[in-house]
């Protein structure tokens, strides 16, 4: 097998559980947490969900570095106080 596409695969393998992971969390714990938040102001919502998995923030420090401020600012306060630790850990897991 083809050393790069080997590699392709890992990375994308690596992406899919990553993805498969915080989806859980947030399906599970945070929209069960916080029902009266819309999905859009979610922690985990579609476009912050793409930055975690494409970027990889692992410290809150890179959090507020690296998220683009429009991202953050649209995002519920109480979910990030309760839950950007937890998402910050399974991405350094992965």
């Amino acid at each position: 097998m083809d050393p790069e596409y080997r590699q392709y695969q890992t990375v994308a393998n690596r992406a899919g559980i990553l993805r498969q992971r915080l989806e859980e969390l947030r399906d599970r714990e945070i929209c069960h947490d916080f029902q009266d938040v819309p999905s859009e102001k979610g922690l985990l919502n579609p476009e912050l969900l793409r930055f975690f998995i494409e970027k990889r923030p692992k410290t809150r420090d890179d959090w507020f570095r690296r998220t683009p401020l429009g991202l953050r600012m649209n995002v519920d306060s109480r979910q990030v106080a309760k839950y950007l630790d937890r998402v910050l850990t399974i991405i350094a897991e992965e």
